[in-house]
Order: structure tokens, then C-alpha cells, then sequence
């Protein structure tokens, strides 16, 4: 839901708030580390991994 909003407000907005609104864009940038900090598509790939396994904590 995040990202479809950074897009959205990146289509609706432009560039302009990114190179001249410096809280709007450390926003942006916080967001965005935020969001890639959970490797959505690796920690998938990896909890699968241990499912096919059949490994117990």
C-alpha cells in the first residue's frame, strides 16, 4: 500500500517536492529504506525453504 502511494503522489506531484521541499523528500527516502528493510521477496523465498524442510524451531 506504501509504495502504490509513493507512486501516486510521485505521478501527482512531480519531481519539484523532492528537489525542493527537503522534509518531503528525508520523508520519501525514510519510507522507502523502511520498506526495503524486510526483503519481502528473500524472506519468502527463504521462509519457504525452511517449510519444504520441515524444519522445527
Amino acid at each position: 500500500m506504501a509504495t502504490d502511494v509513493m507512486g501516486r503522489v510521485g505521478r501527482a506531484l512531480g519531481a519539484g517536492p523532492l528537489g525542493h521541499d527537503a522534509a518531503h523528500g528525508r520523508r520519501i527516502a525514510d519510507l522507502t529504506v523502511y520498506l526495503r528493510q524486510h526483503h519481502a521477496e528473500r524472506d519468502l523465498a527463504a521462509g519457504a525453504i525452511v517449510a519444504e524442510q520441515g524444519a522445527g524451531w
